[in-house]
């Protein structure tokens, strides 16, 4: 299995119970626009994290295809990422995502 991890990741939505939720990694394209990656992330149990939160996520990854109707584009096919195990550091809430490492 690979492990992956996610570094000042935003807590997007707290899924399941708050037994998961989906974090967001924020990156800038070649072109100079923005970009986001998501990732849900599963715990084993309840993990306290709220919307907004920066965290760094390290766990199992795992991929899998899925797919649904759109009614403008029919058959639309996609990835779901997951973290799977995770262990999760709270950041302190300074968003230092322009950083260089």
């Amino acid at each position: 299995m690979a492990i992956l991890e996610i570094q000042n990741a935003r807590v997007d939505r707290v899924i399941y119970n708050g037994t998961a939720f989906v974090a967001v990694e924020e990156f800038k394209t070649s072109s100079g626009g923005t970009g986001e990656k998501k990732f849900t992330v599963w715990n084993d149990t309840p993990h306290g994290l709220s919307e907004g939160q920066r965290v760094t996520v390290r766990g199992f990854f795992g991929a899998k295809v899925d797919e649904f109707d759109s009614p403008n584009d029919g058959l639309v096919r996609y990835v779901q990422t997951s973290i799977n195990k995770p262990k999760i550091t709270v950041l302190d809430g300074a968003d230092d995502s322009d950083a260089p490492f």
